[in-house]
């Protein structure tokens, strides 16, 4: 193959494009391992916590603007439960899911990105 050619099949490439997708992926995988968390510690919706209200799973959620994703809750007791109060000290979730998963997550949009060249 010429070298001209494979400039023309890397250049038919959208890597940004590919990143995004495999990181929005991996941002939905990563809000459904803080809703496990929530689970798991009897927090979600069972459990009442700091200003008597129960953080719903349905309020972790994934938020995309242009290159960032967001992942966390509109809840205010998340937000109480993940910062802490007066009352009640922090017992993050979303910060600990997020030290536990970023490194499979830059991991899987680099291979995304590597097997969209491999297959160029």
């Amino acid at each position: 193959m010429k070298v001209s050619d494979i400039i023309k099949r890397l250049g038919r490439l959208d890597l940004h494009a590919v990143a995004q997708t495999a990181l929005h992926e991996q941002a939905e995988m990563m809000a459904g391992a803080v809703r496990e968390a929530l689970l798991q510690s009897g927090d979600a919706s069972r459990q009442s916590h700091a200003g008597g209200t129960s953080i719903s799973q349905e309020s972790v959620g994934v938020s995309v603007a242009g290159d960032e994703v967001l992942i966390g809750s509109n809840s205010d007791a998340a937000v109480a439960r993940e910062l802490g109060t007066v009352a009640a000290p922090p017992q993050p979730f979303l910060a600990s899911v997020a030290a536990e998963h970023a490194q499979a997550i830059g991991e899987a949009v680099g291979i995304a990105v590597a097997n969209a060249l491999r297959g160029a």
